[in-house]
């Protein structure tokens, strides 16, 4: 059901194929085994190969010779025998040998969800999900390149998003579920977001290759520029978004001097004494190295265009003599 999308195929399958495991069909037009050329019985070979499939997966000491009927899957040979001994292991993402039916993340959890769902159908219906008075829904895979599609009402989803199954998930313009990728939403604002190997948006703290990411525990944006998390103030790139982990260093970062601090936190709204220049120098609530006047809830300074440093004692600004407090650089 999961291959053909309860038989109403539409893939590089075509249904006169009687292929309904998808067998040999990889993607990129290649339509994979044909039992057409049984005649008759080209449904009946169709199944039995699929069945032989499935029990090579499912028995270690399996072979041609020890089938019921003589092998008609002619991927048999390709099998890990006995890599999945259960149904959920059929999907190569939750297979511990790595192997496995396909890729699609969950694929044999889905196996399973279907299975129960047909088995708690309401026995007096016409018929189960899939028949032809059916309307197709939920979950569908393509084995051959790995995609998940979602239909509700019969009608694909598509450049939208959707909770299901516990999470946020992202389906583009074609129907593919987003995977390990990030995608820009209107919604909240406007907002990056990430989607996991599994479709599922990502909140929290996320490690990638790339660097080290936050996502907004509610919305699931992605954070840029200063971000207070848990009470601390990092800083992350405002395009990529990936942290900064400097730590005790001063650094240009997106065209403002920035300090971060001895536990990696950027200093916000704060004097800093930086030994290196013998100066005293303030950032802002951005995290930016102030320059030039500056007034806060206790008074003005002014600190110098080009190092940062505040000003004290006597000094010309501009044509105009100021006085700056010795100590507190507060402007008299």
């Amino acid at each position: 059901m999961i291959e053909t999308g309860w038989l109403k195929f539409g893939g590089d399958v075509k249904i006169s194929q009687f292929n309904f495991a998808g067998l040999g069909a990889t993607g990129n037009g290649v339509s994979g085994s044909d039992f057409s050329k049984y005649g008759e019985e080209g449904v009946r070979m169709g199944v039995r190969a699929q069945i032989q499939h499935l029990k090579a997966y499912a028995s270690s000491t399996i072979t041609e010779n020890t089938l019921a009927h003589e092998c008609v899957d002619d991927r048999f040979k390709y099998v890990n025998k006995g890599c999945a001994v259960y149904v959920e292991w059929l999907g190569i993402q939750e297979n511990p040998y790595g192997s496995g039916w396909a890729s699609a993340a969950n694929y044999g959890y889905r196996i399973v969800e279907l299975m129960e769902q047909m088995e708690n159908a309401d026995s007096g219906n016409a018929g189960k999900p899939g028949d032809s008075d059916d309307v197709l829904g939920g979950w569908v895979y393509d084995t051959a390149s790995g995609k998940t599609y979602y239909y509700e009402n019969g009608t694909m989803l598509k450049n939208c998003e959707r909770y299901i199954d516990g999470a946020w998930r992202w389906f583009e313009s074609n129907g593919v579920m987003a995977v390990s990728k990030d995608v820009y939403l209107s919604s909240n604002g406007g907002k990056w977001v990430h989607y996991n190997q599994n479709g599922e948006m990502v909140k929290g703290w996320y490690d990638s290759a790339k660097g080290r990411y936050y996502f907004d525990l509610a919305t699931g944006a992605m954070a840029h520029g200063v971000s207070k998390i848990d009470g601390k103030n990092y800083y992350f790139y405002q395009i990529t978004g990936i942290l900064i982990q400097e730590k005790s260093k001063e650094i240009v970062v997106d065209g403002a001097w920035r300090w971060f601090e001895s536990d990696g936190q950027v200093a916000v709204s704060k004097d800093v004494y930086l030994a290196s220049g013998n100066k005293w120098v303030r950032y802002n609530a951005k995290a930016e190295m102030v320059k030039g006047w500056d007034t806060n809830s206790k008074s003005r300074y002014y600190f110098d265009l080009t190092t940062g440093a505040m000003l004290k004692g006597r000094q010309t600004i501009n044509g105009r003599v100021y006085y700056f407090d010795i100590i507190t650089g507060i402007c008299q």
